[in-house]
C-alpha cells in the first residue's frame, strides 16, 4: 500500500513548519519562487522532520497515566486526545488537566526500518476533538 506524503506532514503545524509555510507563501507571492517548488520544500520538509524525531532520543516520557478521552485510527495514523495527563519528562514531573492530542504515524511508510514518529501537543480545553 502507497501512504500519501500528507499523512506525515503533521509537523506542518508546529512552530518550525508555520514558520516554513509562511516563509514559502511570501517568497512565492514576491515571484521568487513557484509553487512546485514550495510543494517540494514542504514534502522535503515533511520527510525529513520525520526521519530526524524518528531516530531521536532527545526526550524520554515516563510512566504515562490519563484519561482516555477520544481515539482514533485512520490512514496508518494514531490520535489520542487524552485528559488529566501525568508522566515524567527526562525526570521532571508533569501535570496537564486540559486535553493533550497525541498524533502517531507508522514511520515504515515515510522510509524503510524507521521507527514510528510522535508528536504530543497540548491543546487548549475549547479545541474540538474529533
Amino acid at each position: 500500500r502507497r501512504v500519501q506524503m500528507t499523512e506525515f506532514s503533521i509537523y506542518r503545524k508546529s512552530t518550525l513548519g508555520i514558520a516554513l509555510a509562511e516563509t514559502l507563501d511570501e517568497f512565492y507571492a514576491q515571484g521568487v519562487i513557484n509553487k512546485d517548488f514550495a510543494t517540494r520544500i514542504q514534502q522535503h520538509f515533511d520527510k525529513v522532520i520525520n526521519e530526524r524525531l524518528a531516530n531521536s532520543s532527545a526526550s524520554k516520557i515516563n510512566p504515562l497515566k490519563a484519561h482516555l478521552h477520544t481515539y482514533r485510527f485512520c490512514d496508518n495514523v494514531w490520535t489520542f486526545v487524552l485528559q488529566r495527563m501525568k508522566c515524567t519528562i527526562e525526570g521532571a514531573p508533569l501535570n496537564i488537566d486540559g486535553p493533550v492530542k497525541i498524533v502517531a504515524c507508522d514511520g515504515k511508510f515515510s522510509q524503510p526500518g524507521a521507527a514510528a514518529t510522535a508528536t504530543a501537543t497540548a491543546t487548549a480545553a475549547s479545541d474540538d476533538h474529533e
